[in-house]
């Protein structure tokens, strides 16, 4: 008999945290992102709830491959772009942004160390939980860039990339189609000022621990060679042509929507009208990030 394989829904914080679970069954994820697939589940699929010390327990579970690979991203820079590249090979498990478990991490009254413990728990549940086909999984974060260097400490052999982009383009792009969370964080009048602050975070986290980066990729350099560099940072096999074919055929598609053509004149259309004031400090933290990606 088949064991039943239990996948991270959603993180309930209150007195304690309590994680609720769903059953993974024939459930694929083939959309963009996690909570795309988890929101949805059909009704009937079956779930559970525990407290967090099942996390804690799975780590103590000596089977459980480490993940083959982790992507952090600076936002709207083809990330996305990535993990449906990875979505090619049918042996990939391929988990992008899973929002629940990333709430383990923002957990302010719990201490940085317990955050941690759950949050590795968490990325490890997914590994318990590959079918057939898949050999090995990977995760894609959001704004977590202050993580790095601890995962890299928890996971010494897992590789880790991460995808950045001209910040003004960013910027620029956030501002043609806001994001439900700057939407919610402020006024449209803020918007720019409240990306350039989440910028510096990131990037003086980025400039601290860029060793902990095994490969850094800018937008502007993404070319047909990107699959050969994803699957050799990950130590994957580069000899199936066939499978390098198929994700070179993805990047001609829109990696949030692969059923639409991707429009490279569009994404070089995109309007940099910004504040003059904001465009230098911008220009700054670019070359600040591109520095932090040369290898000595």
């Amino acid at each position: 008999m088949s064991k039943t394989l239990w996948m991270i829904e959603d993180v309930i914080r209150g007195e304690k945290i309590s994680i609720h679970w769903f059953e993974r069954a024939n459930i694929q994820f083939a959309h963009p992102f996690y909570i795309d697939t988890v929101s949805s589940l059909p009704d009937t699929t079956s779930r559970r709830i525990s407290d967090a010390q099942e996390l804690l327990e799975i780590l103590k579970e000596e089977n459980i491959p480490d993940p083959s690979g982790f992507i952090f991203h600076m936002t709207r820079c083809g990330s996305t772009l990535l993990t449906q590249m990875l979505k090619e090979d049918p042996a990939n498990l391929v988990i992008s942004e899973p929002a629940p478990i990333e709430i383990l991490l923002n957990t302010q009254t719990l201490s940085q160390t317990i955050r941690l413990f759950y949050f590795s728990g968490a990325i490890k549940s997914f590994g318990k939980c590959m079918v057939s086909p898949e050999k090995r999984y990977f995760l894609k974060f959001s704004y977590n860039a202050k993580w790095i260097k601890s995962l890299k400490e928890i996971f010494p052999n897992t590789p880790i990339i991460f995808v950045y982009r001209d910040l003004k383009e960013i910027v620029a792009s956030n501002l043609k189609n806001p994001p439900h969370w700057l939407m919610d964080y402020t006024s449209k009048d803020n918007y720019e000022q409240v990306l350039i602050d989440l910028f510096k975070v990131q990037i003086d986290q980025i400039s601290i621990d860029h060793e902990s980066i095994d490969l850094f990729i800018d937008y502007k350099d993404i070319s047909p060679t990107l699959p050969i560099q994803v699957l050799n940072c990950f130590g994957l096999d580069n000899s199936d042509q066939k499978l390098i074919e198929r994700m070179k055929n993805s990047m001609n598609l829109y990696s949030k929507k692969s059923q639409l053509p991707w429009n490279e004149q569009k994404s070089k259309s995109l309007d940099l009208n910004l504040n003059l004031k904001h465009k230098k400090v911008l220009d700054e933290l670019y070359q600040k990030l591109q520095s932090a990606s040369i290898k000595e």
